[in-house]
């Protein structure tokens, strides 16, 4: 089975500079990503690239075939590559000289693992996962009903952890898993806890990333055309998500559609067959 990654990202009207960030790639592994900066934070344009670079330089010392599972931060077993992520990323304020709140942003990694025909997603804040699974397209929103999402910052930071763990409640990060026209599953989760999912790739053609700037394209309740839309991949080789999305905007434009908040968006497909 061959794999593709690609990724996109679009600055929204109301802003000056494109707080969000994505990254694609095939070394060493297919892996794809977005972050999502915090606007009333200062910098986060640049705190969203801090995070998806420290993320993808520790690629680099995982060891993907006895762990496949090194990015479910949630389990004490993966603290190493943890403490590398948050210790990269210090390293980064501290070379800059920047603020802890530059990097208030919110992010989505995902990787393919081939031995285990999986793909790994982990996270923190809030944002969507999409993929077409058996021909049906598949939803999972993640918001946070405080309007506060968690951000990486926090755990560098004992007293923003402290303030935010005050925030939040057991009901604050819901999450919502549809098939577009209704709802199949309604959860909440811990909202101080990364996100992480598996997905067995047996069945699945793509699977998307997409930052909340999605919501802001969702008008008049139009969210399964919307969705249908974005996901309409005519060809799943090479710049797949660029080019859906920019027949996307073009459509969004025609119909009178303007997004007020960046959008970023990073996918994987798959091309079933040997490879």
């Amino acid at each position: 089975m061959v794999d593709y990654t690609d990724h996109v990202i679009k600055i929204g009207s109301s802003h000056k500079i494109c707080e969000d960030y994505a990254i694609s790639g095939n070394q060493p592994f297919s892996y794809f990503a977005i972050s999502d900066g915090c606007s009333s934070s200062e910098n986060t344009d640049i705190g969203s690239r801090i995070i998806l670079m420290s993320i993808k330089k520790i690629l680099k010392i995982i060891d993907i075939k006895n762990n496949p599972d090194w990015c479910d931060f949630n389990n004490p077993k993966n603290n190493i590559y943890k403490h590398e992520l948050l210790k990269n990323i210090a390293k980064f304020t501290m070379m800059f000289e920047i603020e802890e709140e530059t990097l208030d942003a919110t992010f989505l990694f995902g990787y393919y693992n081939s031995d285990t025909n999986k793909i790994y997603i982990f996270g923190m804040g809030d944002g969507n996962i999409i993929y077409k699974k058996n021909n049906s397209i598949i939803h999972e929103n993640y918001n946070f009903n405080s309007e506060y999402p968690m951000y990486l910052s926090y755990l560098i930071n004992k007293n923003r952890y402290q303030k935010i763990q005050s925030i939040y409640n057991k009901e604050d990060l819901i999450v919502v898993k549809s098939d577009i026209n209704n709802v199949i599953d309604k959860k909440y989760e811990n909202p101080i806890n990364f996100i992480y999912k598996e997905f067995n790739t047996e069945n699945i053609d793509w699977l998307i990333l997409s930052s909340d700037g999605l919501e802001s394209f969702l008008k008049d309740n139009e969210k399964v055309n919307i969705i249908k839309d974005l996901t309409s991949f005519k060809q799943l080789r090479g710049e797949f998500v660029t080019r859906r999305f920019n027949k996307f905007i073009k459509n969004s434009i025609k119909n009178n559609i303007d997004h007020y908040d960046d959008i970023s968006i990073s996918g994987i497909s798959f091309e079933k067959g040997d490879s």
